[in-house]
């Protein structure tokens, strides 16, 4: 017995089966007859005794239904469309009884969030050997830097050393071939930051730096052929913006 996608039961035969059964309980003229009439979606028939009504033969099986088959499907979906409207009754109470405590859901809600973020920063700081910053200095110094994503994919990740404060080294130029890690070293920079000002340790032997309220980034080399500028077009018009709102001081 099979369903179709209307929640319909079947009854599904090997076609050789049911040419043999009609073989043996008909003559062979009007075995004959039944064959050609089964091959173009006959609507009644009768096999072994049972009477059947919607055969069809597709390709080598024969699929069909009985009288009887079909009031059980008829009794089963009746059964499935009352359990499926109380299972909604019940969905709509129980959002209902659930609005009347959403502010105290909203609070444990958040309360989980942050103790995940703790423990997430916990685990991490314990696994990979992160060391507490210090925070609220006039210079950025940072001993064995890594990058806190890359040095788990890459077991020979080699850590950097980074020094800005002073007003001679406010400007660094980074240079290097192509997949040498100019872009990973950048980014690893602003990750420590981010994280140091989120609470967290951070991936380094040493680090000291001050807080910051913005961070600015040009790293996508992507056009945008709907402003009709290219890509040296997207690189200065971002960069215009981060000298535009980069606080200069002294």
């Amino acid at each position: 017995m099979y369903l179709d996608s209307g929640r319909n039961y079947y009854l599904r035969f090997h076609w050789t089966d049911v040419e043999r059964e009609l073989i043996r309980s008909h003559s062979t003229s009007k075995q004959q007859n039944q064959k050609n009439s089964l091959n173009h979606r006959q609507s009644s028939a009768s096999i072994a005794g049972v009477d059947i009504i919607n055969g069809t033969r597709n390709k080598q099986y024969y699929h069909c239904q009985t009288v009887e088959l079909i009031q059980r499907s008829a009794e089963i979906q009746l059964q499935a469309d009352i359990v499926t409207i109380q299972s909604d009754k019940v969905v709509v109470e129980l959002k209902t009884a659930l609005a009347e405590h959403a502010e105290q859901l909203f609070c444990v809600s958040e309360a989980i969030s942050v103790l995940d973020m703790i423990c997430a920063f916990v685990q991490a700081s314990t696994i990979q050997n992160y060391v507490r910053p210090t925070m609220g200095t006039k210079t950025l110094v940072l001993r064995d830097a890594r990058h806190p994503v890359m040095e788990i994919r890459k077991t020979n990740f080699v850590p950097n050393n980074v020094y800005s404060g002073i007003k001679g080294s406010r400007f660094q130029v980074v240079t290097g071939g192509n997949m040498s890690g100019k872009s990973t070293f950048i980014r690893s920079i602003a990750m420590i930051q981010i994280l140091a000002q989120m609470g967290c340790f951070v991936p380094a032997s040493y680090a000291s730096m001050p807080i910051c309220d913005r961070l600015f980034t040009r790293l996508s080399t992507d056009d945008k052929p709907e402003r009709n500028l290219g890509t040296w077009g997207v690189e200065l018009t971002e960069m215009n913006m981060i000298l535009r709102y980069h606080p200069i001081s002294d």
